[in-house]
């Protein structure tokens, strides 16, 4: 009975269950203080001494045959009853270690059941910080991405202010281009007609040298 006492009180006083549950701690308590109850001696009654050993003043009174009876029927009653408290605590003490087993493969399932989430909450924790990594990796490149791209745009800006005031003034150099061609054309258009107004009294003025040779050429003759 003491060592079964020994080897269940050693699997379920562990340190680790009775800081997980306090109820535990206070069964083995219980426990040790029934062990304590069922180790401890009984002292003798007066009766005993008196019947067995004389008075407790240390005379030799001789015990007589009705005495020892009744002394043998005490002690019987005395057996008994601790017979019967002995097995009420023993049966007590079953009862409760079957209980405590039962508590401490409870618990011992709870927390095997809480590491396992616990271990499953670590991952998922190193999981979200490894996409929350790789976001704010990503989220650094879309910003360089996205200063690269306004730097594009206000240069693409400036090139496009830069060809449209260009193409502007080449317009307006067209215009001043035009303007001096139509001057051009009028100017030859002028000449032109300078020209053949030249001609024509150069024309004019040759037939009336021819002419004027013709009559002196006559009166000559």
């Amino acid at each position: 009975m003491d060592r079964e006492r020994r080897s269940v009180d050693a699997g379920v006083s562990g340190p680790d269950v009775e800081t997980q549950q306090p109820a535990l701690a206070a069964a083995n308590e219980a426990l040790a203080q029934m062990r304590l109850s069922m180790d401890s001696p009984r002292s003798p009654s007066p009766a005993h001494v008196n019947g067995f050993l004389g008075k407790a003043n240390g005379s030799s009174e001789d015990i007589s045959g009705g005495s020892y009876s009744d002394d043998v029927q005490v002690l019987q009653e005395e057996l008994h009853k601790t017979k019967q408290e002995y097995d009420t605590l023993t049966s007590k003490y079953n009862t409760l270690v079957a209980k405590l087993s039962t508590m401490r493969s409870s618990v011992e399932g709870k927390l095997k059941r809480d590491a396992e989430e616990l271990d499953r909450r670590e991952q998922h924790i190193q999981q979200l910080n490894a996409q929350n990594a790789d976001l704010e990796l990503t989220v650094e490149t879309l910003k360089d991405e996205l200063i690269h791209s306004n730097s594009e745009a206000e240069r693409s800006s400036r090139e496009l202010e830069s060809l449209r005031a260009r193409i502007l003034h080449e317009g307006a150099n067209e215009a001043a281009r035009e303007r001096e061609f139509v001057e051009l054309q009028s100017e030859l258009e002028r000449s032109r007609i300078e020209r053949d107004e030249f001609e024509h009294a150069l024309m004019t003025e040759k037939i009336v040298t021819d002419e004027i040779k013709g009559e002196l050429t006559a009166s000559g003759a």
